[in-house]
């Protein structure tokens, strides 16, 4: 008897855990939701700065949420934040947006945790990595850029 009131309380403690719903808010200008956890998915909704979603599931740096107008879809994990930042009139140097750089790492489904995971798991891609690291340390001057379109036929 005391092993099925055990039982049962253990089941009662998880149903009520699961029925627990986490809400996040969108912390960035606005934030697409996707059909699927890819950044090249297909847009199905588009959420703005502070509104409140609901937690359906998470896959490793994407998040799948349900809007209040119903809308379900994925989004990365790093727009989203657990308060809500209410910005007020008058402050003429409140940041209501992300950098161009920050949605471009949203985007790329790639936060500083996420990168260092997916490097732990694929020790393989190491020499790609290598690669990358060159390319985002190369520096181009404007001259360099100019000179390179007009040898183009580009300018």
């Amino acid at each position: 008897m005391k092993k099925l009131l055990l039982v049962l309380a253990l089941t009662a403690g998880v149903a009520a855990a699961a029925s627990a719903q986490e809400t996040l808010f969108i912390g960035v200008q606005s934030a697409p939701l996707r059909a699927n956890p890819s950044p090249f998915a297909q847009i199905v909704a588009t959420l703005s700065h502070g509104d409140a979603v609901t937690v359906v599931a998470r896959q490793t740096g994407w998040i799948q949420v349900r809007s209040a107008s119903g809308a379900t879809g994925w989004a990365n994990q790093t727009l989203f934040q657990r308060d809500r930042v209410v910005m007020t009139a008058g402050t003429s140097d409140a940041r209501t947006g992300a950098s161009a750089r920050e949605q471009a790492a949203a985007a790329k489904g790639f936060s500083p945790q996420v990168e260092s995971q997916y490097r732990e798991q694929n020790p393989e891609m190491s020499n790609a990595y290598a690669i990358i690291d060159r390319m985002e340390a190369a520096r181009v001057s404007e001259d360099e850029v100019v000179r390179f379109l007009r040898q183009g036929g580009l300018l």
